[in-house]
């Protein structure tokens, strides 16, 4: 007969719980908890030995100074790596902190998603200059059926989690969608440029106390302390009446006071070519001296903000736009050279100069929005001046002619003349040497290249009403130029700048960075169309209310991945039309108003900018919002005519008259 042998003293196997788990685990857990605590002491160190970057030493002292402080800011210069360190150190700080939120928000959410790009490239080892990457944070990053790496990209934000429950996401540009959330830490990406309203907003994320706790029965003195909600606060200098500059400057004066829950990083363009690695001068610097010496040739006022750091003074509360309105109405856009789709509207603004002042054309691009109706794109921006002269003035006018009949015809496209040019203003002053620079419009003209063939032949362009002499003496020329008076226009052209930005319906592109590419978003419209038509589905199926309709739906589409990010290279044309572009924000937030007695108030660059600073670029800008306020009036009142009309037919009784014929 078999028997069962049973030990004299036998040990019971008790299957591990949540509260009893085995000693293996336990050695493992106590091994993780001290891999972070000393993270959590030794930042960088932790850093360099898990993601496996080395920092040069001002970005190692500006990154272990600002971890546990409440309130961080860095104001740094161009090319001293301000986004791959921000990269960085939202990386080490989700792995070493459990179910923290961390948000970016910038201007524009290209900003802040080149960021979020940064930590991609770096998670999956695709950054050339950083020889000794692991693949210890992209193992750590949450994938599941809706993305294929973990990196969730869409229009509502970009995000990614972690296995800790730590996630980062970048903030769209939609303000009221940001309210009322809570964060462990706020990064305002680029923040020298955002409107004061975007903080207000979002800083009261982090408002609740990080060591506040209660119930359980624990004490809570026993505790340790954790590291601080933060605020981080990055940019370039901006202006002094900004809300950064605020935070600059009432930061610092705590931190010099002693106070340690404030950082400060001021880092010019000084450290960043003289910049040391361990004690010493690194051989190779981020950024040269020559950069920055045409940096400052081509606009010093930008480059003092960007490479010196050196706020500057805008309009003030007289300025005729604010900043903070530009701001909020850039995108990333690529120039337009031409008329790409041939079914586009234009509007060229020409302000003629010979020798003293630049000779400008801004185009303008007139599209009808669904909601808001017309509004203008700005798409180029080029400048007549003459290359070959050393004070670089402009070019001879009949070169000017030349170049403007070319830009006539480019964005006119494949199309009759000039059927897709709205309208040609041109400054009607003394700009053109005294000479009415539209007069050499009026001729029909040649293609440049092809003089002598009649299939290139143009027909000209004039004023009717301006010009009414020369009608009669060029019948073929077509009325699309408006020449403007400034004695007369001015405070109407600048009256209507004013009111078309504030209304949101000027697009200006973002501030070119240098780097000689823009990163756009694609976003995948077929997934974009399934998610909605599947929650449609469930709210027909009663499985989600109607009510919670958009908020369902974003929370769905920040769990899809269905945005792709392209890298779009520049051309030396493209280029050169987004730096001028800037230099005519420059312009408009520097022109101020002064009021006149006869109510009639006159528009000039502020008293600091006179004699430093043109105002051409901000003239033709004035210009195009004049005419896209004229052309949204001219359907304001179209729409109230027709109505009128309608109003009185159906009004007044209408009998149908009697006809006698002779015959029949």
């Amino acid at each position: 007969m078999s028997e069962i042998w049973t030990p004299s003293s036998p040990t019971i196997f008790i299957k591990p719980t949540e509260q009893i788990i085995s000693q293996r685990k336990l050695e493992g857990l106590e091994k993780l908890a001290e891999i972070k605590q000393w993270g959590l002491r030794n930042p960088t160190k932790f850093m360099e030995r898990f993601i496996g970057v080395e920092l040069l030493d001002s970005q190692n002292y500006v990154f272990n100074s600002s971890w546990d402080k409440m309130y961080a800011l860095w104001l740094c210069s161009r090319n001293y790596g301000k986004s791959t360190l921000l990269a960085l150190y939202y990386m080490t700080r989700g792995m070493l902190m459990n179910s923290a939120r961390f948000y970016i928000c910038a201007g524009t959410s290209d900003q802040s998603i080149e960021t979020f790009e940064k930590i991609v490239s770096i998670a999956k080892n695709e950054v050339e200059s950083f020889t000794g990457l692991t693949d210890v944070f992209r193992h750590e990053v949450v994938i599941n059926q809706t993305n294929s790496d973990g990196f969730i990209r869409n229009p509502a934000g970009f995000t990614y989690r972690l296995y800790n429950g730590s996630f980062v996401r970048t903030l769209n540009s939609n303000i009221n969608a940001k309210r009322g959330k809570r964060a462990e830490a706020v990064c305002f990406d680029e923040s020298g440029w955002l409107a004061e309203e975007v903080f207000q907003v979002i800083e009261p994320y982090t408002a609740q106390e990080k060591d506040f706790k209660l119930g359980g029965g624990i004490d809570i003195t026993t505790l340790p302390r954790e590291l601080p909600n933060q605020l981080l606060y990055t940019s370039s200098a901006s202006s002094v009446d900004s809300y950064f500059y605020t935070k600059y400057r009432d930061y610092s004066k705590k931190m010099f006071a002693g106070d340690p829950r404030y950082f400060v990083a001021d880092m010019n363009c000084d450290i960043v070519i003289s910049a040391t690695y361990k004690g010493k001068i690194y051989p190779v610097s981020l950024l040269s001296q020559e950069k920055i010496d045409t940096a400052m040739n081509e606009n010093k006022e930008k480059a003092l903000r960007e490479y010196y750091n050196q706020f500057t003074t805008d309009g003030g509360v007289n300025a005729v736009v604010r900043r903070a309105d530009i701001i909020r109405n850039s995108y990333q856009m690529i120039p337009l050279l031409k008329n790409d789709t041939n079914d586009k509207m234009f509007g060229l603004f020409y302000d003629p100069a010979r020798s003293l002042d630049n000779s400008v054309v801004l185009i303008a691009e007139y599209y009808k929005d669904p909601i808001k109706g017309w509004k203008m794109r700005l798409v180029n921006l080029e400048n007549f001046m003459d290359i070959s002269k050393k004070n670089r003035t402009p070019m001879r006018t009949p070169e000017q002619i030349a170049h403007l009949k070319n830009l006539i015809l480019k964005y006119n496209g494949n199309n009759l003349d000039y059927e897709k040019i709205y309208v040609i203003g041109i400054d009607a002053g003394a700009g053109g040497g005294g000479v009415n620079i539209a007069d050499f419009l009026m001729p029909d003209f040649y293609e440049e290249g092809h003089e002598g063939e009649e299939k290139y032949l143009h027909r000209g362009l004039i004023d009717k009403e301006y010009s009414f002499d020369y009608v009669r003496k060029f019948p073929n020329a077509i009325n699309k130029v408006r020449l403007l008076e400034p004695s007369k226009y001015k405070s109407l052209i600048y009256e209507a700048l004013k009111e078309m930005v504030t209304q949101d319906l000027v697009d200006f592109p973002a501030e070119y960075n240098g780097k000689g590419y823009v990163t756009l978003i694609k976003v995948d419209e077929k997934i974009k169309d399934s998610l909605i038509k599947k929650l449609r589905a469930d709210i027909k199926a009663g499985k989600v209310p109607e009510a919670q309709y958009n908020e369902e739906l974003e929370r769905r589409m920040e769990e899809t991945d269905m945005a792709k990010t392209e890298v779009y290279m520049l051309s030396d044309e493209e280029i050169i039309a987004l730096n001028q572009m800037d230099s005519m924000k420059e312009e408009i937030v520097n022109m101020v108003r002064k009021e006149r007695d006869s109510g009639k108030d006159s528009f000039e660059l502020s008293k600091e900018k006179q004699g430093k600073m043109h105002d051409d670029r901000a003239y033709v800008l004035s210009m195009a919002a004049y005419f896209l306020q004229e052309l949204r009036r001219s359907e304001v009142r179209g729409k109230n005519k027709k109505s009128k009309e309608e109003s009185v037919v159906k009004r007044l009784p209408i009998r149908r008259g009697r006809f006698y014929k002779a015959i029949g």
